[in-house]
């Protein structure tokens, strides 16, 4: 008779902790069968040993006892699993495929040891790890929030205009800047620091930095005193420059004849061409002086010290016994001038002109007399007698002109002769026969 024996088959899995029979095959066979046992580890996980502890698998026994054969599984200490990354979308929406994966290993079974990533401009979301499936198919999702961060424009300029990035600002969104900002009486230089394309994780704050323009205008105004010791409304001259916006400036004084100038000013260019220079010239005074060895002076005339200018009065005509006033030493300006000025009386005495005939009683001559210096006088020759014609002047017995009534200038006293001459004729007397008779002149 055959003995029959019961091959029972257990399973036991194995972990960090402890876990009882959770499978069992069994088999009645003839004694002396032999059998082919297998250990089927799962996903995630592998055979150990039977509890015989023999370890090989599968493995060929002969059943000759009613026996259990217990295999031994324990979880994969590297079972895949994996971790991705989503960073927000600058909509608020995460995208289909995530920023990063991070495939990673664990033993079956356990929890998984996902971490989280350090993004710039992102904040992660709390998240719960998993359990890691033997299978690898666990995966750890992590997100990350998009951070705001605040977008300022600072400018001393005019107000900024367009339609341009500012205020809370996403991080990555792309960053517009303003119309290139204006200030009166400089360029804009740039943005400081450069615009980013893309808001940057942080605060940020873009400063305008600008150039002063060289050419900012600015007007100096020179006033000269007027003789009543006021100053017009208007300049009597204007510098209209330029130079650079803030600069400081010393504009320069004129040197305007008669007045003295005053110290220069300082200041600084206003960048709106505002500024403006004045300079007030104060009016000299000079001395004027009349000197006459004549008789004194008469008349309202300058006199002393005036101011430069000033219209100068001349004493009436001075007298000097025995002399003409022939002019003062310079012509009188008709305003004082920028120096101490002296007007001195010149003087001629009187010259005698005297006119005589050559010879005597053949004609007559005008023209003599008493004549002051630089007079100018005209001599004239009248023939009296029909025999005699002029031939021509002399002066102190020297020939002078052909010019019968020639105008002279008197320098000196002198003697004009008109010279006459007696008009020459031929006379002839004949024979008109010699033979007879001559003829002769006595």
């Amino acid at each position: 008779m055959k003995k029959i024996f019961s091959l029972a088959l257990g399973l036991t899995a194995m972990t960090t902790m402890s876990f009882a029979a959770v499978q069992q095959a069994q088999e009645t066979v003839d004694c002396g069968t032999v059998k082919t046992i297998t250990a089927n580890p799962k996903a995630g996980y592998h055979f150990v040993e039977w509890n015989d502890h023999v370890t090989t698998n599968p493995r060929s026994v002969t059943v000759s006892e009613n026996i259990t054969y217990t295999a031994t599984f324990a979880p994969n200490t590297n079972t895949p699993y994996s971790v991705k990354h989503y960073q927000q979308n600058l909509d608020g929406t995460y995208p289909s495929e995530p920023t990063a994966t991070d495939d990673k290993t664990g033993t079956t079974a356990t929890e998984t040891a996902a971490e989280a990533k350090s993004y710039t401009g992102f904040t992660k979301v709390d998240f719960v790890q998993g359990t890691i499936a033997g299978d690898a198919s666990t995966v750890v999702e992590i997100y990350y929030t998009r951070n705001s961060y605040n977008l300022s424009w600072v400018t001393d300029g005019d107000a900024l205009s367009g339609s341009y990035t500012k205020g809370s600002t996403k991080y990555g969104a792309t960053i517009t800047a303003p119309n290139t900002p204006t200030k009166t009486g400089y360029t804009f230089k740039a943005w400081s620091p450069a615009v980013d394309a893309t808001m940057p994780a942080a605060t940020t704050t873009y400063t305008a930095t600008w150039t002063a323009n060289t050419n900012t205008a600015y007007t100096v105004k020179h006033y000269k005193q007027n003789l009543d010791g006021s100053y017009s409304d208007g300049p009597d001259e204007t510098d209209n420059l330029t130079g650079t916006t803030g600069a400081s400036i010393t504009p320069a004084v004129k040197d305007y004849e008669g007045f003295t100038a005053p110290s220069t000013t300082t200041t600084t260019i206003a960048a709106d061409g505002s500024t403006v220079v004045t300079y007030q010239y104060a009016r000299k005074t000079y001395t004027i002086t009349w000197v006459t060895d004549g008789d004194a002076l008469s008349g309202s005339y300058t006199t002393g010290e005036v101011l430069y200018g000033a219209p100068i009065t001349a004493p009436n005509t001075p007298t000097k016994t025995g002399f003409t006033f022939a002019g003062w030493s310079s012509d009188v300006a008709a305003t004082m001038p920028a120096a101490n000025t002296t007007y001195t009386a010149t003087w001629t005495a009187k010259h005698t002109i005297t006119v005589a005939v050559s010879p005597e009683g053949k004609g007559t001559v005008t023209g003599g007399g008493q004549y002051d210096n630089n007079a100018e006088v005209t001599l004239t020759a009248t023939v009296g007698d029909d025999c005699y014609v002029f031939q021509k002047w002399q002066k102190n017995g020297v020939d002078l002109t052909n010019d019968q009534n020639p105008t002279i200038t008197v320098t000196e006293s002198a003697t004009y002769t008109a010279v006459f001459t007696a008009k020459k004729y031929t006379i002839t007397v004949k024979s008109e026969d010699d033979t007879m008779g001559t003829v002769s002149f006595e």
